[in-house]
């Protein structure tokens, strides 16, 4: 199975095209000159509107706007062209590695990052400007910036905690940039059960696995006590090349656990070399038995985080950050 992709070269062009457009009021006469200064052809229609530029990935889209409360009428929330299309995983990844090395050539490191996707995003002064691998497709994307944020301000602080995974997403990188003083970061959705944090830390496990592929940003989050003088911790470290790795404090109770193998005589490992969903599953079971065993409160439960170039936020796996 292949990928088509655009060349490098039509990869920077699109992108740095991208950055300068101004699409006003998005709406829809703002999609028909951007169209024009691209070169492209728009389909005729209501609703969302086809973009033809006769590139082999094919037709860009331009989305209405479904984001900002109420809906604006005739608005538009999205103009996005396809860098590159297919269904091999591997593929798609090494395209949006490709992009955002080109991306990053022009406009700097993105300042957030974020999935499941993967995402970079870049602000502008009134829009946002986005790199996506989604399923099928890695595309360049701008976005109104107010109505964007705007929602997933109101996902977190109103809405519920699907509701926030949803809008807003599993995880956001946030690096040192001056353009991130300008978001409104998430707050934390904190499990209420057992089984609950047990269910948000598999998909938050899922999408890290599924996304650093694409990223090669190696991710280290360890699950703690807020009581500093307690010992015990579980940790999990995600590679897009390597195996799924945890780590807990080595005690007596947990060593008689086949899950467990022995480390350093301090440490217990388990890895999943190729984590599919039922690894993935039983991963998160094995973490949350794990402090359960320790006889830590749920309550007292927080996390900490690394990632390469940013500052991960986690903020849907149901655990506040240390």
């Amino acid at each position: 199975m292949t990928v088509t992709r655009l060349p490098d070269a039509e990869i920077k062009a699109l992108i740095r095209r991208f950055a300068a457009l101004d699409m006003g009021d998005w709406d829809r006469a703002a999609v028909d000159r951007a169209a024009a200064v691209l070169g492209w052809k728009v389909a005729a229609g209501r609703g969302a509107v086809a973009l033809h530029g006769g590139l082999p990935t094919g037709p860009g889209h331009a989305y209405p706007d479904e984001l900002s409360e109420p809906p604006r009428q005739h608005g538009y929330e999205s103009f996005s062209c396809p860098l590159a299309r297919g269904r091999d995983r591997p593929a798609l990844n090494e395209a949006f590695r490709t992009a955002r090395r080109l991306a990053e050539d022009l406009l700097g490191p993105a300042p957030l990052r974020g999935g499941p996707g993967p995402w970079l995003r870049w602000r502008r002064p009134v829009s946002l400007l986005e790199l996506e691998r989604t399923a099928s497709s890695v595309e360049v994307c701008l976005r109104p910036a107010e109505v964007v944020e705007a929602d997933e301000h109101r996902a977190v602080e109103w809405g519920d905690r699907d509701i926030a995974a949803e809008v807003v997403g599993i995880w956001l990188g946030e690096t040192p940039h001056p353009s991130c003083a300008e978001t409104s970061l998430p707050g934390h959705c904190v499990a209420e059960s057992w089984k609950e944090l047990r269910e948000w830390l598999e998909e938050t496990l899922r999408t890290l696995v599924e996304d650093l592929p694409a990223l090669d940003d190696p991710t280290v989050v360890s699950l703690v006590s807020a009581d500093a003088s307690d010992p015990h911790q579980v940790r999990f470290l995600v590679d897009g090349g390597s195996p799924l790795r945890l780590e807990a404090t080595s005690t007596a109770r947990l060593r008689e656990e086949r899950s467990w193998r022995e480390n350093d005589g301090r440490t217990l490992t388990a890895e999943f070399p190729s984590p599919h969903r039922v690894h993935i599953r039983a991963a998160a079971e094995i973490l949350v038995d794990a402090l359960r065993t320790y006889g830590l409160p749920l309550e007292t439960l927080r996390y900490r985080a690394s990632m390469r170039g940013c500052r991960p936020h986690l903020y849907t796996m149901g655990v506040d950050r240390l």
